[in-house]
């Protein structure tokens, strides 16, 4: 549960960060790997995550999602400014929801 809340807090407190740059990796495959690190998520679970962002966020929302959970500054501040107020909820409340709709937590 604790893993859960610091994740969440990480996640959150990075979209209020400003700098420049966007991932290349594949973006699902970066939510896979920083679910499994930093929720102690099982394959499932991880699965479950990337399979909900998917279907929920837009490219854009995505980006955001991947760069806040990589905790990179930089990544952030370029997603940022391309993102409309509505965007960026839809991208928090992902972070925030997605681990107990997945069974993590």
């Amino acid at each position: 549960m604790a893993r859960k809340s610091c994740f969440a807090i990480v996640a959150l407190t990075a979209l209020s960060v400003f700098a420049t740059g966007v991932q290349a990796e594949d973006p699902y495959t970066v939510l896979r790997a920083e679910c499994a690190a930093k929720l102690n998520g099982s394959a499932e679970s991880c699965d479950c995550i990337a399979k909900k962002a998917r279907a929920e966020l837009s490219d854009k929302e995505l980006s955001m999602v991947v760069v806040a959970v990589k905790g990179d500054r930089d990544g952030i501040a370029k997603v940022q400014g391309t993102l409309n107020a509505n965007e960026m909820m839809n991208a928090m409340t992902f972070m925030s929801g997605a681990p107990a709709a997945c069974g993590i937590g």
